[in-house]
């Protein structure tokens, strides 16, 4: 911030972002196409089987954006939703006890509600299905330490995207952080300020 003035951003719109990612002059490499986002996305069916696997109930405008986007091979800049391919498998994985040899909440049973979906360096990105909040979790922590990060997945990816967009066209820097933090509902300025 200059002058102790705020940056000010104006969050991109889900449709903006595919856009402005489709825009992008990327290598021609494959690596490449998981920065944008590909329609479409899965099947009602596969998303009631992974709800029923984790015994959970996907928000609303997560379940959206996953039937509407492929996001088995999906990152928004520094945050990975999934590398492998099948991004049902994956939040099976993550979210149920020793699939990857510890569990994200620590001791006892996964917090019914809050599922991990993605990740970033040096946080893990979970949902709480009951509040729509988006919650950052640093893994040294354990659940007991999460933030809001987002007080809704649509802001969610509106802030992430706005910033690796902002970014890339050399529109937005570190400055910038605060006014995504605010405008996303955010009470963790250093999650933002991490991605910006």
């Amino acid at each position: 911030m200059e002058g102790g003035v705020r940056a000010n951003v104006e969050l991109m719109s889900i449709d903006e972002i595919k856009q402005g990612l489709d825009e992008v002059e990327w290598p021609s490499d494959p690596a490449f196409d998981q920065y944008r986002l590909k329609e479409p996305g899965l099947e009602d069916a596969e998303i009631r089987r992974c709800e029923e696997e984790l015994s959970v109930r996907f928000p609303s405008a997560f379940r959206r954006f996953v039937s509407r986007f492929d996001v088995g091979s999906f990152a928004v800049g520094a945050v990975g939703f999934c590398g492998n391919g099948d991004y049902l498998q994956q939040l099976i994985d993550l979210n149920t006890p020793d699939a990857w040899g510890c569990a994200w909440w620590g001791e006892g049973t996964r917090p019914p509600s809050m599922i991990l979906i993605a990740g970033t360096d040096p946080y893990w990105v979970a949902l709480d299905s009951s509040s729509n909040e988006v919650l950052s979790l640093d893994p040294d922590f354990g659940a007991s330490k999460m933030r809001v990060i987002a007080s809704d997945f649509d802001l969610f990816i509106s802030g992430i995207g706005t910033v690796f967009l902002g970014r890339q066209k050399g529109r937005l820097d570190e400055s910038h952080a605060a006014s995504v933090h605010e405008k996303v509902g955010s009470q963790h300025l250093q999650f933002w300020e991490t991605i910006t």
